[in-house]
């Protein structure tokens, strides 16, 4: 019968109605029609825009509205979908005017009357961009509307259903409780109607949808789960539920059993299901256990059955879950199979609150609370915030062109708008064109002409206050390791000073993008897929750039990277290369040694105080006269620094590194005619670059050097990332000069970011180069962003050491750094990496023969260059073999040794390996390890297979190394890596516990 309905609802995609159920044939619908065929354009296109989403994302989060201006702001920050709750209908929306608790009390046309006023502020929102030039978006969001229990019984649910439609829902969702006693479903004395009811409720919803010829998403709710009463028994389904020792009330309804609500929406659901599209139970606490339940006994039954789930403001998370499982939370329900979640009264608790809390400041602090508020808006901009200029947001521009079109007969662009012949345009000579816009002066460095906050804050000034309070005395800040003789001249009480008030300041943040990395780990296992940001399009269409680049900075074209122990500083420096950046992060084992002596190196070189006289041979090392130029990189974001406390929590590696380097150098460093430059690693969205950004801007107002006096080059070193680096260099555009291709961690991130999925196996490390299509996107990407906005885009490392006891391999090995170094050129590189000093001059020579004597060629624009989002993450083709796993284990295995013994960088077979390279093994034999893959000879890898060769490879290094080494410890770590069910984000972070346990 379904066949004939395909007919009958034209405008539907194929399997529509794949397990839908109706109770009456076609020839009642073709009846119930009218003479006039009319489209309900909204309610289908809306339907089907749901349907899509459905089925394509892990699920769909939406958000309550209370009104058309929040449910704007929704769409334009990104959500897909609008909910409309009753309750807030009920409370401050309805067409009575009143104020109402979740009863059911509010005129009935209430709902679909807020659903249209809705439907028209987005149809502005499209209106005011389209005569703009500027329609981004498809504005028409599906609404997902509440019915509540129909209003009545069948023929008012009929009703409502049209309403809906005609005001251009895309899904309607009804309830199963006695429309007379409707309740909230968080409050006491909720009646249910007999099972059989509630279906021809539904099936009356239906026919209504099928009568106006649109696919409208229908959601059957069941407030069983907490209801205690139950109209009747004519219902066989519902008998084992009611406590027929308790009696009926005075009204007459039957009690239901204590302690059966779950297993009895179980039972509500299953008879529900063929007859609606998504199932909702009402729940009295977010139980995920109960959820998985629930789930599973309908899929049972009706594989594939789609739920919904309401994320209720009635819970208090934080007493019910923890800040992790939290963030984690929606992502789980999505893979049980809830796939459209909502907070049904996000609308009302954000107006109250944000009214409450304006006002109360207003009241003691009158204008700078309210001009607080509008920093914040301005600050909100760059993500796609557009109602700080209130007269546009709702429209005077659309309507000045409609004045100028009725006024002047001439073509009306958006450029001569304000210079029509009208004299009675809006806009032209409002204030907000001449104190909202930047038209008024130059913007300085090439920014783009949109309305961005000034890097320079009143925040950030007051913040730079509270950072210099004395916390020298203060017991709360705490050293776990004592200091050395000369430690001091780079931890001294104003260091601590410093590094106390970066961590007060922004450890909350960090710890914010940590959990946030988290969730979005749940979505990639949950199967969403890396897509470009839609919220950021003034970023990217405005022609913007960043504000400039150093003079000692303009030719990178090879720079050598490496720790910061003090030979290494010395021969880097001398090395020839442009810059060395000193790598407090994948190069160094960070034991509190390594990182005060690093420090103190550099505090050396800086002032010219560092010199090195080997034990061993008496040979000497000096810097010499034209040295490179001095680069930091500190440890990323994940990593703390465990050996200082603050407030009883450690901080960040990030600022412990960034801080001591900063605070003790800045100035020398400009005092030399050079600067404090960085590398910042380890990022996967654009918020972390704007975290560094803050901490960038707080650290000038502290030191009192010039804004954007600090410059950086990140690393884009996570497949995420590559999907933001326009969002990246615009959040530091005060700061960056260049983006880097970390290569060897962005593998790592590939196979991490996609570890739940078989699909993604990857082939042996060794077969994944920088020619590989999504490699080789990537880095075309960086360019091309690069280059756009005036920054260099920094090439990959060569990992090649010269091997000076085989002249063939060497020669080999040497030619292949030549024909890297000259592609990452070709391409439009403007320099790249090496590990080796002796590298130096090969990859000078194969830069030089692009460049032509320039020292850059930022100039070089590649228009060409448009990946999409699924060529990023193209799974990339070779061969899997038993040579691969061997080498992969190996690897770890020496590394992970050396590593443990404060080495963190390590010559193994001819290349440099660093934590990032042995990232990609450890986390390659996981990914084998845990989808099975199958080796070229046809076995299987399996945990067996692997403990076997991790034996074997120990045995091997056992004969290599020094009786007192750390192979046990770095065994025991890797099959602990490769062995647990999860894939650990970062081997450094369980090794580094263990070495602060130790007392390093």
């Amino acid at each position: 019968m379904n066949k004939a309905f395909y007919d009958l609802i034209r405008k539907v995609p194929a399997g529509r109605w794949d397990g839908i159920k109706r109770v009456y044939g076609p020839e009642i619908v073709r009846q119930l029609r009218s003479g006039v065929e009319i489209e309900y354009t909204l309610a289908t296109n809306g339907a089907n825009r749901l349907w899509k989403l459905l089925h394509t994302e892990p699920y769909i989060n939406s958000l309550g509205a209370i009104t058309g201006n929040q449910a704007m702001q929704m769409v334009r920050a990104g959500l897909n979908a609008i909910y409309m709750s009753g309750w807030q209908i009920a409370a401050d929306g309805n067409t009575a005017g009143s104020m109402y608790p979740d009863q059911s009390l509010y005129p009935s046309n209430s709902g679909p009357e807020m659903v249209r006023r809705v439907n028209k502020t987005l149809e502005r929102a499209s209106q005011i961009e389209n005569a703009e030039g500027n329609l981004s978006r498809d504005w028409f969001v599906p609404i997902v509307a509440d019915a509540e229990a129909g209003f009545g019984g069948p023929l008012n649910c009929f009703e409502i259903m049209k309403a809906y439609i005609e005001a251009g829902a895309a899904g309607v969702h009804f309830e199963d409780q006695l429309a007379s006693e409707k309740k909230c479903g968080h409050l006491g004395g909720k009646v249910l109607i007999p099972t059989n009811a509630h279906v021809r409720n539904l099936s009356a919803a239906r026919l209504a949808a099928d009568v106006c010829g649109v696919p409208t998403v229908i959601i059957s709710r069941t407030d069983a789960e907490s209801a205690t009463l139950l109209t009747s028994n004519i219902d066989e389904r519902d008998c084992e539920f009611i406590d027929t020792l308790a009696g009926r009330t005075a009204e007459g309804f039957f009690r239901l059993k204590q302690g059966s609500g779950l297993q009895h929406c179980i039972k509500r659901g299953l008879s529900a299901a063929p007859y609606s599209d998504l199932l909702w139970w009402e729940t009295s606490t977010p139980n995920m256990e109960h959820a998985k339940v629930f789930a599973e006994a309908i899929q049972k039954e009706f594989p594939g059955k789609m739920m919904a789930y309401n994320c209720s403001p009635s819970f208090n998370w934080r007493a019910n879950l923890s800040p992790e499982a939290i963030a984690k939370f929606q992502a789980e329900l999505g893979a049980m199979g809830y796939k459209f979640q909502f907070v049904t009264l996000a609308g009302f608790h954000s107006i109250n609150y944000g009214m409450f809390e304006l006002s109360r400041k207003y009241k003691d602090y009158g204008m700078s609370a309210y001009s607080e508020l509008q920093q914040a808006e301005f600050k909100s901009e760059p993500h796609g915030y557009t109602a700080v200029r209130h007269q546009r947001e709702v429209g005077t521009g659309y309507f000045d062109t409609v004045m100028l079109a009725v006024t002047d007969d001439r073509e009306v662009t958006h450029e001569n708008l304000l210079g029509g012949k009208s004299s009675t345009l809006a806009l032209s000579e409002s204030t907000e064109a001449a104190q909202f816009t930047k038209e008024a002066e130059p913007i300085p460095y090439g920014l783009p002409q949109i309305s961005v906050q000034p890097a320079t804050e009143p925040a950030i000034a007051r913040a730079a206050m509270q950072m210099k309070q004395n916390v020298s005395q203060d017991s709360s800040v705490q050293l776990t390791m004592d200091l050395e003789e000369g430690d001091e001249k780079v931890i001294s009480t104003e260091t601590i000073q410093f590094l106390a008030s970066l961590h007060r300041r922004f450890e909350k943040k960090r710890q914010q993008i940590l959990e946030a990395r988290k969730t979005r780990q749940l979505l990639l296992n949950a199967g969403q897929r890396p897509k470009f940001l839609t919220t950021t399009g003034d970023i990217k269409k405005t022609n913007w750039k960043i504000l400039g680049t150093p003079k000692d900075l303009q030719d990178r074209q090879v720079e050598i990277t490496g720790p910061c122990d003090r030979k290494m500083v010395i021969n880097a420096l001398n090395s020839g290369a442009k810059t060395y950046m000193a790598d407090f992060e994948d190069s160094t084992t960070p034991t509190w040694r390594n990182l005060i002596e690093g420090q103190k190196n550099l505090y050396d070189a800086i002032r010219g105080e560092i010199s090195f006289e080997d034990a061993q041979s008496g040979k000497q090392y000096k810097v010499g006269p034209k040295p490179a130029v001095l680069m930091v990189r500190p440890r990323g974001w994940h990593l703390p620094e465990l050996h200082v406390q603050i407030d009883g929590e450690p901080m960040s590696g990030s600022l412990f590194d960034f801080g001591v380097y900063v605070f003790n150098n800045a100035r020398k460093l400009l005092g030399n005619g050079t600067g404090p430059y960085f590398y910042l690693p380890k990022m996967e969205n654009y918020h972390e670059a704007e975290l560094w950004n803050e901490v960038l801007n707080a650290a000038e107002d502290y030191l009192k050097i010039p804004r954007g006096t600090i410059k950086v080059t990140v690393l884009v070193e996570h497949i995420l990332l590559t999907y933001e680096i326009d969002e990246v260099l615009y959040s530091l555009r005060d700061h960056i000069v260049g983006l880097n291709c970390g290569r060897w961690d962005y593998i790592f991130s590939y196979i991490k970011a996609f570890q739940n999925h078989r699909g993604f196996l990857t082939p042996n490390r060794s077969e994944i180069r920088m020619t590989t299509p999504f490699m080789r996107n990537y880095s075309r990407s960086v360019i091309k962003a690069c280059h756009q906005r005036g920054a260099h885009a920094m090439g990959g490392m060569a990992a090649q050491i010269p091997i000076k006891s085989n002249a063939e391999e060497n020669t080999k090995a040497l030619q292949a750094v030549r024909e890297d170094k000259v592609r990452e050129a070709n391409e439009g590189h403007d320099g790249t990496w090496v590990a080796h000093p002796g590298l130096v001059g090969i990859a000078i020579e194969a830069f030089a023969a692009t460049l032509n004597g320039k020292p850059n060629q930022v100039d070089r624009l590649r228009p060409d260059v448009n990946p999409s989002a699924a060529s990023l993450i193209e799974i990339p083709l070779g061969s899997r073999t038993e040579a691969g796993l061997r080498h992969n284990i190996n690897v770890t295995l020496g590394y992970l040794e050396a590593w443990l013994r404060g080495t963190g960088c390590v010559p193994l077979y001819n290349l440099m390996e660093d934590a990032a390279t042995a990232e990609i093994s450890r986390s390659q034999i996981w990914q084998w390890v845990h989808h099975n893959a199958q080796l070229d000879d046809g076995r299987t890898v399996d945990l067996n297979m692997v403990e076997n060769v991790i034996n074997e490879e120990k045995a091997k290094w056992i004969t290599k190394l020094q009786s007192h080494n750390r192979l046990d410890d770095a065994t025991n770590l890797l099959f602990k890596f490769v062995s647990d069910k999860n894939l650990k984000d970062f081997l450094t972070l369980d090794a580094y516990k263990k070495l602060v346990q130790e007392g390093h």
